[in-house]
This record gives C-alpha cells, sequence and structure tokens, in this order.
C-alpha cells in the first residue's frame, strides 16, 4: 500500500493460540483474543511524532493527525506488518508482529534523520484500551491497566529502555474534548505522569530522541494484555536481550514458513494460489470460535493443519450430559463431527476407549459417548425429521436433520471398526428413514423446503420469504439423501434462484418483516448478515455440494466469485481486498458489493479446507489419504504438499483429456495401487500420481 488515506483501513490479523489483534496501516484495529476471551473490541496503537525545535506534529500511519507525509509504504505480510513513512525530514519504519509465546505485540519504531542538521524529536506511542479499562498506572517500566471487576486481566504497554514520560489517563492526554488529531500532551510537548483511578483510561509513552547528522535508532514497545504479569515482565526481558527480538521474529517466521508448506498448492490460476498459499490459509490458520457453541469447529479446523486437539476433544465430550445431549443441537452435531474428523485424520481408534466423565455424573468410554451423542439426536427428531421448538410452535428443519444424516453416515465405518455390528444396522436404518421422510415431505417445485410446521406445511412456500434455502439444498445433497436425480435439481435451484455476481445468497427472498418462526434472522435488515446476504458459510457448502454432483467447474466457479483476489472482481472492496469476506451485501441492498472483512471467521476458513479437501480432492479417511479431486474441466495439472500422520505427500494431478473428477490410475512411489485410498505409511517423503480420465 502506497496511500494511507484509503476509504476504508485495511487490517492485518496478528496472532498466536492466545491472542489475536488487527491492526490497519493507520494503527487502527480491534481485539479479537485475549485472557482467554473472544471479544471484538475497537483498540489503536499511534505513534506520534513531535519536533521539539519547530513544534510540528505528525503521524508515522498519517491518522489521525492527517499532516501530510512526503511517502508513505504499508507492507502486509501474514506474519507482520510494517508501515514506513517519511515526513519534515525524518525517516520512520513501524514494524510490529505477535511472538508464537507471547500475550501481545512486539513494536520496533526505527527512526533516521538523513540531514546534516541535529533533530530533537518527541516520540508519543499510544495505546488504546477497551472502555471498560478504569484503573491505569506506571510499574515497573510497565503501563499496566485493569478493571476491579475482572483483576486478573492485565493490559499493559512497555518499552525496552527508561520511560521518559507517560500518561494513563485519557482525558490528561486528549484534552477534554478527546482531540486525537492533536492531543494537548502533545501540543504542550509532554505527559504529565497521569494515572486513572476510575476514570478512561490509555496508555502512552513519550521517549524523547535526539538524532545527530546522518544518525539512526531503534526503538522496542511491547504493548498486549495477560493473565500473568510476571510472566510478561520476563518474557520482556528476554525480547530486550540483546538479539532478543530478531530471535523471536525468526521463530514466528519459520512458524508461519512450516504452517504453509503442509498444504502448499499450485494450480493453473494464480489468484487461487495467492488465496490456498497466503491469505485465505493465513486467515483458515488462525481463524477461532466466537463462542462456546463455535469451538468445536474451531477444533476441526485446527485439526485440519496439524493441532494435537485430543484433550480439548475429551473436554468438550465431558461437558455431555448421560442422555447424550450436549446443551444445544447445533454444539451436539459440531461435537459428533469432530470426533469423526479426529479419527480420520489421525487414524486413533485406541482414543475410544477412554474413559470420559459425564456432566451430570459418572464416566463411560468415549465411544459411548459417541453412541450415545448418536441416540440422543435420533431419539429427538419427530418422524425423521429434527424439531425446534420457537415459542410454542413445534417447527420441523431439514438443514441439521440432513447434517445429521452426514454424521450418521460417516460414522458407520467408525462404529464397524470399533465392533458395534449391531449398531451398524440400526444405524442405516435410521439413514434410510431420514432420507424418506425428507424426500416425501419437504420436497417440491425442484428443491426442499427448509422446514415443516403444523405438520406437514412447508415453511418457504410460493409468495413467502425464503423458499429457497443454500444450507438445506447443500446439506441434503452433501448427505446424500436426496436421489441423484433430485440432488441435480435441488443444486440447479439453487444456483438459479441464489448465485449472483458476488457469490451465492444463504436465502430468498429476505425477510421483509419479523418472522415468529425465525424471530432473530428476521428482525435483521433484508439482504444483511444472515438475511438474505451473501456469506463465507454459504459459499463452502456449495462448493462441497458441487463437487459431490462431479461439477468442478461450479465449484471453482462459487470460489471464485467470493475470493476478493480474482482479477474479474466485482466485489467493491469496504474491507481488505486480499481478505476473504465474512459476508457480501447483495445486489438487491444499497451497498452491493461491499464486503465485511472475515478475520478470525470460521465460516472463511472452512472456505480452505473444503476446497483443498473436495476440489483438490486430498482427504483424510479412517483407512488413509483418499484421494477424490474434483477439478474445473481446463485444470491440466494441480500440484499439493500434504503431511498426514507423520509422512510427507506431494501430489501431482494431471488432466490431460480435461475431465473432471474421473480417476483412471493412481501411483505411489512408482507403483501402481487399487482403489483411491493410499495406505498411511510411517514417515519420509512419498511421491504420488493421479490421472483423470
Amino acid at each position: 500500500m502506497t496511500q494511507p488515506d484509503t476509504k476504508w483501513p485495511w487490517e492485518n490479523l496478528l496472532s498466536n493460540e492466545n491472542y489475536a489483534v488487527t491492526l490497519s496501516q493507520t494503527g487502527q484495529g480491534h481485539f479479537l483474543r485475549y485472557c482467554g476471551r473472544t471479544q471484538r473490541v475497537s483498540t489503536k496503537r499511534l505513534i506520534y511524532l513531535r519536533d521539539i525545535d519547530s513544534g510540528q506534529v505528525w503521524n508515522v500511519g498519517w491518522y489521525p493527525s492527517g499532516q501530510k507525509l512526503d511517502s508513505f509504504r504499508c507492507v502486509f505480510r501474514p506474519e507482520a506488518l510494517t508501515v514506513s513513512s517519511v515526513a519534515n525530514h525524518i525517516e520512520s519504519v513501524a514494524d510490529v508482529f505477535v511472538p508464537t509465546d507471547f500475550d501481545g505485540e512486539v513494536w520496533q519504531v526505527s527512526l533516521a534523520n538523513p540531514s546534516a542538521q541535529k533533530r530533537r524529536l518527541s516520540l508519543f506511542f499510544v495505546a488504546e484500551w477497551p472502555s471498560e479499562i478504569d484503573d491505569a498506572t506506571s510499574q515497573n517500566e510497565l503501563l499496566v491497566g485493569s478493571n476491579r471487576k475482572r483483576p486478573d486481566e492485565t493490559f499493559f504497554l512497555g518499552i525496552d529502555r527508561p520511560i521518559d514520560s507517560f500518561d494513563c489517563n485519557r482525558a490528561a492526554f486528549y484534552g477534554a474534548y478527546n482531540n486525537g488529531s492533536c492531543p494537548v500532551a502533545i501540543t504542550e510537548g509532554s505527559c504529565s505522569r497521569s494515572v486513572a483511578r476510575g476514570d478512561s483510561a490509555v496508555a502512552v509513552i513519550q521517549k524523547n530522541i535526539t538524532l545527530g547528522a546522518s544518525a539512526k535508532t531503534r526503538l522496542t514497545f511491547f504493548c498486549g494484555t495477560t493473565l500473568d504479569l510476571n510472566r510478561v515482565r520476563v518474557q520482556k526481558r528476554q525480547l530486550t536481550a540483546s538479539g532478543g527480538v530478531e530471535k523471536h521474529r525468526a521463530a514466528k517466521e519459520l512458524f508461519v514458513q512450516s504452517r504453509i508448506e503442509k498444504f502448499a498448492v499450485m494450480t493453473p490460476e494464480s489468484t487461487v494460489n495467492v488465496a490456498l498459499n497466503t491469505w485465505l490459509q493465513h486467515q483458515a490458520s488462525s481463524a477461532f470460535a466466537a463462542n462456546d457453541q463455535e469451538r468445536a469447529e474451531e477444533l476441526t479446523v485446527q485439526l485440519a493443519f496439524g493441532a494435537d486437539i485430543k484433550q480439548s476433544l475429551i473436554d468438550l465430550f465431558a461437558e455431555q450430559n448421560k442422555d447424550g445431549y450436549f446443551g444445544s443441537s447445533e454444539t451436539q452435531l459440531d461435537t459428533l463431527n469432530l470426533l469423526i474428523a479426529y479419527l480420520k485424520e489421525t487414524g486413533d481408534m485406541a482414543s475410544l476407549s477412554e474413559n470420559v466423565s459425564y456432566r451430570d455424573g459418572g464416566s463411560g468410554s468415549l465411544l459411548g459417548h459417541f453412541i450415545r451423542g448418536l441416540d440422543f439426536t435420533i431419539s429427538s427428531p419427530y418422524d425423521g425429521l429434527i424439531v425446534k421448538k420457537i415459542g410454542d410452535q413445534s417447527v420441523l428443519l431439514v438443514t441439521p436433520t440432513a447434517k445429521f444424516a452426514y454424521i450418521l453416515r460417516e460414522a458407520l465405518p467408525i462404529i464397524d471398526r470399533a465392533g458395534e455390528h449391531h449398531l451398524v444396522s440400526k444405524y442405516s436404518e435410521e439413514l434410510k428413514r431420514i432420507g424418506e421422510s425428507v424426500r416425501s415431505r419437504a420436497w417440491s417445485n425442484g428443491r426442499l423446503a427448509y422446514g415443516l410446521f403444523d405438520g406437514n406445511v412447508k415453511l418457504g412456500g410460493a409468495r413467502t420469504s425464503r423458499q429457497t434455502d443454500a444450507a438445506t439444498q447443500a446439506w441434503a445433497i452433501i448427505s446424500g439423501i436426496l436421489t441423484e436425480s433430485k440432488a441435480k435439481q435441488s443444486l440447479q435451484t439453487a444456483h438459479k434462484n441464489l448465485s449472483t455476481p458476488f457469490g451465492v445468497l444463504n436465502f430468498s427472498p429476505p425477510y421483509q418483516k419479523p418472522s415468529p418462526l425465525e424471530p432473530e434472522i428476521s428482525q435483521e435488515s433484508p439482504g444483511t448478515i444472515q438475511n438474505g446476504s451473501i456469506t463465507a458459510e454459504t459459499a463452502w457448502q456449495m462448493i462441497w455440494a458441487a463437487t459431490i454432483l462431479g461439477n468442478g467447474d461450479r465449484a471453482f466457479e462459487y470460489f471464485q466469485n467470493i475470493n476478493p483476489l480474482a482479477k474479474d472482481k466485482r466485489l467493491v472492496p469496504s474491507s481488505e481486498p486480499f481478505v476473504f469476506p465474512r459476508s457480501v451485501f447483495p445486489p438487491t441492498h444499497p451497498r452491493s458489493g461491499q464486503t465485511i472483512n472475515g478475520w478470525g471467521d470460521l465460516s472463511c476458513a472452512k472456505i480452505f479446507t473444503t476446497f483443498i479437501e473436495t476440489v483438490i480432492g486430498v482427504q483424510a479417511s479412517l483407512g488413509g489419504l483418499r484421494l477424490k479431486p474434483c477439478l474445473p474441466r481446463s485444470w491440466r495439472e494441480v500440484e499439493i504438499n500434504r503431511r498426514f500422520r507423520g509422512a510427507d505427500y506431494h501430489i501431482r494431478i494431471l488432466n490431460p483429456l480435461r475431465a473432471s473428477s474421473n480417476i483412471d490410475r493412481i501411483t505411489v512411489d512408482g507403483i501402481r495401487i487399487a482403489g483411491n485410498v493410499i495406505a498411511p505409511f510411517l514417515g519420509g517423503t512419498h511421491y504420488v500420481e493421479v490421472v483423470l480420465a
């Protein structure tokens, strides 16, 4: 980026397992995760420079003073953000990254005086804290802030050398009118060492610098939030030691590079390569649960990137009651699906014998928990459809029913391998019953209704809202509960009624007024959030559904429509033009084509994992690595690296006849194999060639 004043700030996500923050070229951003909490909270990191002799004031990142810069450059990388500028004959560079084991950010601020004249400067580093922080002061070269309601959570700001002055009281620094463009303390040339006691807090460190002719200097700041301030003090000492920052920066770069190499992909389409190898992969690997209900989905994504989630998986199953219920239908399905994904990725069938407690007392094997979870879900539906109580109404919902059918189908080989053969026939019959019920009761006009009420009255009928629901059609196809002809009709209807130049609508028409059957979604404005908008969640579901039917061209179309890097992109970037959006405003909305950024969003992460598993077609399975590509017919060759159960696979897919999904042969290390599943190797690097015909 070479201009700081974009229409909207471009943010970059910098994170580790415990801490996540987005920061823009101007220093604006948001906390996303800290102190074990997931919460989107506005924040800022502002660097002011003041010429002591002339009184001139400017910002390294232009904002908020708005002082004209002679030059500006911002570089976004998955592991760091670097802002460079020149103003008043001073060259400034601010580089920030989040180390892998530190509860915050490390900022290196470099200043250079290329002139022949001595320059005297004051640098003010400002860290905005959440409004709840109302107790802040200086403690042993750290500014610390907290709130009495959460005394264990401490926000901090430090520097690698003695502090000349500071402010912790917002009004004392900015002034009575909160003037960010020219704070009172900076105008007067000095902070006042103010503290906050029940006042609105801020953290400001002032450092006075003298630069001789052609001189340079570099300062390091530490900013974040922690549950263990003593640990932060120890880490700060380690970072400020000679070469400490460089060591942690190199470790972070190595971590990011090794993560990228796990899923290195090469396709004929450059915008896909950049997405899969850089930005979308960065989004996916950094995504996290927005609430407790999304925890299982977060672990599913982490699993794909090689994380050891076994204990977290067991902890989730320990939240299950003895009757098999997890507390909500969404958590129920996601947790059951997580165990399936874990067993496919690791092959750890022995874990099914682990003893796991129940929330309401007692314990049992992990397999027992899994079976109870399946049985509870089977006992809950009414005649093959899952019920949701909305007030006095009982609504039968097709989408969660189809999701459960998928889970039940994938559970069959697990149950069989575990020796519970009698349950295989039981669950097979239940799967058949679900399919028959859905097809006979919810099908009409080439699509499935998303639900039923009052017995068999279809939701989304003619001249009503939500006539075509993307998730319902997609999950029915994914689960296999539709016949082939109905599945093709269903996808075609969804494509016809929901596709736009910006992506696929989650449903149409949107609710124009609140509905008692969908009280939350229907209260959202039409075309926004979940009420008839274009979402990342819809994108990955439709990509998957298209590949189930062997339509790689359509799956690729769905991917590219929401890919901000696509050359013919018609999106109107109202967020970063390299970040996959969480949602897009549809053509019927006044903000048509504008995007909402997807940093931290699990649905954007699922676009990545779904494309790898269903379009490129590299899938974990109980028996090994399954190869099931469904490519766009124009792609002649694809390569991908995949680490699986301790071995590395370099896979090359050839498509000489412009096919999409029919495999002619597979060779592994030069030896042709039967079928499309590679039995796991104990280690080493293995070369795989797949030829389509």
